[in-house]
């Protein structure tokens, strides 16, 4: 992880491109909310205050990080 952390250039190359709010799901939003609302306790700020694009980014990186790849398309992510 400091690898990525050291290379800030190669992180969008490891995690491959990211298309911010295109076609995301009902439970995908669901999850997206969630963690705004977690995040946004944790750091003691207003859910308005979490910016909607990371959210965003942050499910669909986790996304293909816990899913195998030849089952992205089952979930949206291809």
């Amino acid at each position: 992880m400091l690898w990525v952390r050291s290379r800030p250039r190669l992180v969008p190359r490891v995690l491959g491109e990211v298309t911010v709010g295109a076609g995301l799901t009902p439970h995908q939003r669901v999850l997206i909310e969630k963690w705004k609302r977690g995040t946004a306790a944790a750091l003691g700020v207003p859910v308005e205050a979490i910016r909607e694009d990371v959210a965003e980014k942050w499910l669909i990186n986790w996304m293909r990080a816990l899913v195998k790849p030849e089952y992205w398309r089952a979930v949206g992510l291809e």
